[in-house]
């Protein structure tokens, strides 16, 4: 059985994240849907010493509303790179792994990329490596599949060879409406991950930060502890009933 997951590059993103790509074998990028302004396209959290703070790239928005999110540029005007780069340096210079991981982060806030797009995906295709992720990536756009929401997930996975498809839980609310997987041959099923804690500075554990901080802190231990989290995935069924547990709870969930 091929497993495969289909998701937005984002900015540095969660652990939760690379729980995903480690659970399947082929890892599509989102690339040629629209761009979402101030989401976890853009942005996310690192620890500092005064808590957790938000890094969020500046893209050029200006006459282009709309865009693909292939097609965002980042904003160079802004001199963000040094400013990101300055805030984890500060912020994780006596993580007991900053050292050993510092040549190669550095070199990402240094220039190259300007597309937001490929800039997420370098740094989760460095990431995933460091996690000892061997799962492979493809992009949606050099995929054929169709335009509607639902469908082009469908007709991705099969573009990649997959029997399952394993969803972000976020996606349960349109997936359902959409029943694009009911009668498609494809078996769906939902990530679910339970957050591990993990060794960080500056006080008391945060959840829900970039994955940099238990590379950081943890270093070769870091990819066991990302996929700790994971669980057995919830079939539609098991989610509808965790979905309703927690509505009336009133839980809330983290990144996605």
């Amino acid at each position: 059985m091929t497993r495969c997951a289909i998701m937005q590059p984002t900015y540095l993103p969660w652990m939760g994240y690379f729980a995903l790509i480690g659970s399947v074998d082929v890892f599509i990028f989102l690339d040629d849907v629209e761009f979402s302004r101030q989401s976890w396209q853009q942005r996310n959290r690192i620890k500092t010493q005064g808590g957790a703070q938000w890094l969020t790239v500046p893209v050029l928005l200006a006459g282009k509303s709309h865009q693909l999110i292939r097609d965002v540029r980042t904003d160079e005007t802004k001199h963000w790179r040094r400013q990101h780069w300055n805030t984890i340096a500060q912020s994780y210079a006596k993580a007991p792994h900053f050292a050993e991981h510092k040549e190669w982060l550095e070199s990402v806030y240094q220039g190259g990329e300007e597309r937001l797009c490929d800039l997420n995906m370098q740094v989760i295709a460095a990431l995933a490596e460091r996690l000892g992720l061997a799962t492979r990536f493809e992009r949606s756009s050099t995929l054929a599949k169709s335009d509607e929401r639902s469908a082009r997930l469908v007709d991705c996975c099969r573009a990649v060879g997959a029997d399952e498809y394993l969803s972000p839980p976020g996606s349960f609310d349109y997936l359902e409406a959409d029943k694009a997987f009911e009668n498609s041959g494809l078996a769906l099923r939902y990530l679910h991950y339970e957050h591990p804690q993990h060794r960080q500075l500056h006080g008391d554990f945060i959840p829900f930060l970039s994955a940099l901080d238990v590379l950081l802190n943890e270093g070769p231990a870091s990819g066991e502890i990302v996929q700790s989290g994971v669980r057995p995935p919830y079939t539609p069924e098991e989610l509808r009933a965790v979905r309703r547990a927690a509505a009336a709870g009133g839980n809330a969930g983290g990144q996605p």
